[in-house]
């Protein structure tokens, strides 16, 4: 059954935390602190906050941070790989001031390089630590502000994902091979995906190398104009297994959202904030915040009973929702004849599945669960069957496999409602549930 859910739900956490949950606009994360500084309307409905830090406190969280900047091009550098394998790389410069951290460039250079790099990230190269499980996507914000004061040069800031360690296995692409490791990122898929970088907003997707490993070309690029310098701005991401979404103080501004092209990752992405310059070049970090869609207990699909608000989404497709005949709560979906709904998810691969739903209308329903190929996403194993419905709501199930992946990488899946005929057909409490284990 749905969980019915208040228009407004208030709950006290530990550390001053208060999160306001709004059947309509999701959820609001506010510290008492700070409590003019809302996250953004851009977040979508029906998710829940799953990691976060406010930077209230007057230390960094090493839980949740590492505080020396590497990343899988810097294995290219041959100084700044010798001082990571010798565990010298520079701490980062970086200051709290109560309800944010700043990190400053100062005359600390980077090994190989000619600029000073003030970095935190949550992962730990050293160790193989990673501090914030983000396989399967999401949205992401944070409110930053970044300057560059007179003879600053060499700027770079930047908020951004980069492929996670401990090698080079996700930066090299399927056929690769350097420093003894072979790749086994698809071509086409990112390696990389910055929110912003040098002191304009350049949104750009990283991900094209040659075989030896050597950097060929972005593949996708996006320079959004205006004076950022000195200002408050908040930026954000949707991560999705359907594709990508960019957004600037809440408004959509650039998204990837191709079904035949879908360059999300499908595992874990390292978070970078980074200052990269000289002369006192700084990023100051008001908050960064981590949302999943908020799932029933043992139901991994997301809006299964379409309560998340009056839009289908994370659904797409010609159905719509409505308030009346739901088998539980408040909402349900209608197909009229020829229209249909579907959704991409993230699965963990070669495991047994059972999406079973409700649905009532005198008609048939075609239900179609694909194993999809990441970038092309043409299918691999497609599994089609239709159902007869009736004027009352019945249950039905459907088994379903999910095909391997190399590692612990997700499997994408596209779950598909279509009515085939001419009767309009109701569904409700849809649900995906896991059959057994590896």
């Amino acid at each position: 059954m749905k969980n019915r859910f208040l228009w407004l739900i208030i709950l006290l956490l530990p550390e001053g935390l208060f999160i306001s949950l709004n059947a309509q606009n999701g959820i609001t994360i506010q510290n008492i602190a700070d409590t003019d500084i809302p996250t953004s309307k851009a977040l979508p409905s029906g998710m829940k906050l799953v990691w976060n830090d406010e930077f209230n406190g007057k230390e960094l969280d090493h839980t949740k941070w590492w505080d020396r900047y590497f990343s899988s091009l810097d294995w290219f550098n041959p100084s700044a790989y010798k001082a990571f394998l010798e565990k010298k790389l520079p701490v980062a410069d970086y200051q709290f001031t109560g309800t944010s951290i700043i990190l400053k460039a100062t005359d600390n250079i980077y090994p190989g390089a000619n600029r000073q790099v003030s970095s935190i990230q949550t992962y730990n190269w050293e160790t193989n630590t990673n501090m914030m499980d983000n396989s399967l996507g999401g949205y992401f914000e944070a409110r930053i502000r970044r300057d560059i004061p007179e003879g600053g040069d060499k700027v770079n800031l930047a908020f951004w994902f980069d492929s996670p360690g401990p090698d080079l296995k996700y930066y090299l692409e399927k056929g690769g091979e350097a420093f003894g490791t072979r790749g086994i990122r698809p071509r086409g898929q990112i390696f990389e995906i910055d929110m912003c970088e040098y002191i304009t907003t350049e949104i750009v997707l990283h991900g094209n190398v040659d075989p030896k490993g050597r950097f060929e070309r972005n593949i996708g690029h996006y320079i959004h104009k205006g004076d950022f310098k000195g200002k408050w701005v908040v930026h954000s991401v949707l991560w999705t297994p359907a594709g990508l979404k960019f957004y600037i103080d809440g408004n959509l501004i650039k998204e990837w959202w191709n079904p035949k092209d879908i360059k999300s990752p499908n595992h874990d992405m390292n978070m970078f904030f980074g200052a990269y310059g000289t002369n006192g070049v700084t990023m100051e970090v008001d908050y960064v915040r981590y949302y999943q869609w908020r799932l029933e207990e043992g139901n991994l699909l997301p809006n299964s009973g379409f309560e998340y608000s009056d839009r289908i989404f994370p659904w797409q497709g010609t159905a719509e929702i409505i308030k009346e005949g739901a088998y539980s709560g408040t909402f349900a979906l209608k197909l009229l004849p020829n229209t249909f709904v579907e959704q991409y998810i993230y699965l963990d691969h070669s495991i047994d599945y059972e999406l079973a739903f409700w649905a009532k209308g005198e008609g048939v329903i075609s239900v179609g669960v694909e194993n999809i190929i990441q970038v092309s996403g043409l299918p691999e194993d497609m599994n089609n069957k239709s159902y007869n419905t009736t004027s009352h709501y019945t249950k039905h199930k459907f088994q379903f496999k999910t095909t391997p992946e190399p590692l612990d990488n997700k499997k994408t899946i596209r779950v598909k409602f279509e009515n085939n005929s001419d009767k309009e057909i109701i569904l409700d409490d849809l649900s995906i549930i896991r059959k057994c284990m590896r």
